[in-house]
């Protein structure tokens, strides 16, 4: 009898460190992702702070106060995103990950003619 409780506890044990290891491979593995995630984000109010219209910041003003947006061949795999509006003609667009978001961007998008920012979109 006493084998017998032994090996289920053993069983127990073991299973309980199987599920616990996993689960700390999964969380790294989600943490890195978020880390990698980061590197091209701004803060809500960041982008709030990003002036539009007439008098709206120039993409390049965007880019020196944030630093690179998100990776253009990122976004093209990205297209399937539900609520992302093409940039429209006259327009180009960049893209920074929401700090601390995975699966959330702001879009920010130029006047081609004036290359003051003309729109801008959380998605």
């Amino acid at each position: 009898m006493k084998t017998v409780l032994k090996i289920v506890l053993g069983m127990i044990l073991g299973s309980v460190l199987l599920i616990g290891g996993c689960a700390a491979l999964i969380g790294g593995a989600v943490n890195e992702v978020q880390k990698e995630s980061d590197k091209a984000s701004i803060t809500l109010d960041d982008y709030k702070s990003i002036e539009v219209g007439s008098s709206g910041a120039t993409r390049d003003e965007v880019i020196a106060r944030f630093g690179e947006p998100q990776s253009q061949d990122e976004i093209q795999t990205s297209a399937s995103i539900d609520g992302l509006p093409d940039a429209g003609f006259g327009m180009e667009c960049i893209y920074y990950n929401r700090t601390g978001a995975l699966a959330s961007m702001f879009q920010i998008c130029f006047d081609t003619d004036s290359g003051g920012a003309k729109s801008k979109m959380s998605v």
